[in-house]
């Protein structure tokens, strides 16, 4: 018998910690599936939306969120978008006439020429073009332009930095390139690559001029475009090969590229890149990361492509000299568009901020703008530049980052939209800027104690002014600090509790000890009287599953688990008729409708 009694008052102790076990398991399970349950949708002066305005030329402006430090954000998202293109922000595309020795620079927006640059005008020297044929935009806005003829590189730059109005000229003019460059770019530290089809020659130059080294790379370039992690891309036509380089020049050809007929080179965003081949498909994309080529066919297009460029949708536009007709594509190699251009020798194509695609009839001395519209290419300019216009690289600086959000300081993290409007999701950088505000400005702590993060959000551009609005910010987080709910008696306080609906810092009213007996009924019925019933089911429960047998234990048990539920059925019901009582006898709006609801007036 005693070790009966044993074996139950050990099987009741093993119950009673496996429920205990559990309650703490639901209790922190149900602790952490609040996750983040608190939206942050305005900056951190109260607006919903921010427009903010990038001076001409280029500049940087700045908002900012502000948020508990320690958040923890589940997920940060704003939309960015860019108004109406006006004369003072819009870019340029840079158009050189190789058969008239200029260089000519016209407003994308409405194809003003702006100026013509010749050697001996706009402090050009007279060597500064000779045959020039291929282009780059740096971060900042110089350009830099390669001449075929003289193995010289000549840079153009504002005549005052701190006035983008100023207008451009020549910088300066640079040698030691070889016999005909025809390749220029810049890499991820901003150096300027220049590379000569005659030899293998490159060279690299700082953006002030200033020669770092040249060597032989391997390969003869026709075309050069940097991406963000150091590499320089090379079109070979020469060696029927693309190369990649990196460093102080060291190059290597990609083995799947060899043997095609290389022309144009472009990058998409996620800097995959694009080749056109002149006797191949009309398009050709190597996958960065493990260097496969997926060749496009020739979707039907004749013999000839040669420029292609990438836009900010990820459609791939190719000039093709063989039917003289402009093709845009997009990742998959389907045919989104395409139009007969009616002119001849079509070879150079340009995406502008707009992601509208230019071309470059060398032919017939024109430069054409369309722009994508259903499966249709409408034509919206049609100039007259003069003699042999002539590129098959970027000419407008599309993919020199130029809209560059910057969220907080590192470790936050930085994004470069490719088309408006855009959506950013900024969690991670918004995360890492608020773990110790390591990534903000520190604010000061208010009178409850509670520590706050300011963290920037940076709009900056190299070049390019205009107006920007940042909207629809949505920020998911969950508070660390330790939140006032208001208490027993929401008043008199020092401060008040933001995430509360009463105002805790007012004076104490009457108002207010009728908030107290109030909040004291429903500590009573519902913080303690449903925890003791639900605990009594439990104990009752137990009582029953233990009884061995007993049949006074087994009633005890039942009568328990009745008690606690007609309790719990009385204080439901109790509610619901009141309630319902209420509500139908009394009218709409009347003060007694929110009868379970005290709101005291803010002096």
């Amino acid at each position: 018998m005693k070790r009966k009694k044993i074996f139950f008052t050990g099987i009741r102790i093993i119950t009673i910690f496996f429920i205990i076990l559990f309650l703490r398991a639901s209790i922190v399970s149900l602790a952490n599936a609040q996750g983040c349950d608190q939206t942050l949708n305005e900056f951190s002066d109260g607006s919903l939306s921010q427009t903010v305005t990038i001076p001409v030329g280029g500049g940087v402006v700045e908002t900012s969120v502000t948020l508990p430090t320690d958040s923890t954000i589940c997920s940060a998202t704003l939309e960015i978008d860019r108004a109406a293109v006006g004369l003072g922000g819009t870019p340029y595309i840079w158009v050189p006439l190789s058969g008239l020795n200029q260089l000519v620079q016209i407003r994308t927006f409405d194809g003003t020429i702006e100026r013509t640059f010749s050697n001996g005008a706009f402090n050009c020297a007279g060597t500064a073009f000779s045959n020039p044929s291929r282009i780059t935009v740096i971060p900042g806005g110089d350009v830099w332009v390669a001449n075929r003829n003289n193995g010289t590189v000549t840079r153009l730059g504002l005549v005052d930095p701190a006035n983008p109005l100023s207008g451009y000229e020549c910088k300066g003019t640079y040698g030691d390139v070889g016999g005909g460059p025809r390749g220029v770019t810049f890499d991820a530290n901003g150096n300027i690559w220049v590379g000569d089809y005659n030899t293998d020659r490159m060279c690299r130059y700082r953006s002030d001029g200033t020669l770092i080294n040249c060597a032989s790379s391997g390969c003869r370039t026709y075309g050069m475009i940097g991406d963000s992690s150091g590499n320089v891309w090379v079109a070979d036509r020469a060696n029927s090969q693309i190369c990649r380089c990196s460093g102080a020049i060291a190059c290597a050809a990609v083995p799947a590229t060899v043997g095609i007929d290389i022309y144009g080179i472009g990058m998409d965003n996620e800097e995959d890149i694009w080749f056109a081949s002149y006797a191949g498909a009309l398009a050709y994309e190597i996958d960065t990361p493990g260097l496969a080529v997926r060749s496009c066919g020739n979707v039907g297009v004749a013999y000839g492509p040669r420029g292609i460029a990438v836009d900010g949708l990820n459609r791939i536009w190719v000039a093709n000299s063989g039917d003289n007709n402009f093709y845009v594509i997009d990742q998959s190699c389907n045919l989104v568009a395409s139009t007969a251009t009616g002119y001849s020798d079509v070879i150079g194509v340009a995406i502008d901020m707009d992601n509208r695609g230019w071309i470059v009839s060398n032919g017939s001395g024109r430069v054409l703008k369309y722009e994508v519209s259903g499966g249709s290419l409408n034509q919206l300019l049609d100039i007259n530049v003069g003699d042999s216009p002539y590129n098959y690289s970027d000419m407008t600086g599309f993919r020199t980052p130029k809209i560059l959000i910057v969220i907080g300081i590192p470790p936050g993290g930085s994004y470069s939209p490719t088309s408006f409007p855009a959506t950013v999701d900024f969690t991670v950088a918004l995360q890492n800027s608020l773990s110790g505000c390591v990534g903000g400005v520190a604010q000061q702590e208010d009178f409850c104690g509670n520590s706050y993060c300011e963290v920037k959000l940076s709009l900056s551009s190299t070049f390019v002014g205009g107006d920007y609005t940042l909207r629809q910010l949505n920020v998911s987080y969950r508070n660390p600090l330790s939140q006032i709910t208001g208490g027993l008696v929401p008043c008199g306080r020092h401060c008040d509790d933001l995430e509360t609906a009463v105002r805790e810092d007012v004076p104490c009213t009457l108002c207010h000890i009728l908030v107290l007996i109030k909040r004291i009924i429903d500590f009573a019925t519902g913080i303690i009287a449903f925890p003791i019933l639900v605990l009594m089911i439990i104990v009752g429960g137990i009582t029953w599953i233990t009884a061995g047998g007993s049949e006074s234990r087994i009633s005890r048990g039942k009568e328990i688990i009745r008690t606690a539920v007609i309790a719990i059925i009385i204080l439901l019901a109790a509610w619901l008729i009141i309630d319902t009582v209420i509500v139908f006898l009394t009218p709409a709006g009347a003060l007694w409708q929110n009868w379970s609801t005290i709101n005291c007036p803010v002096p």
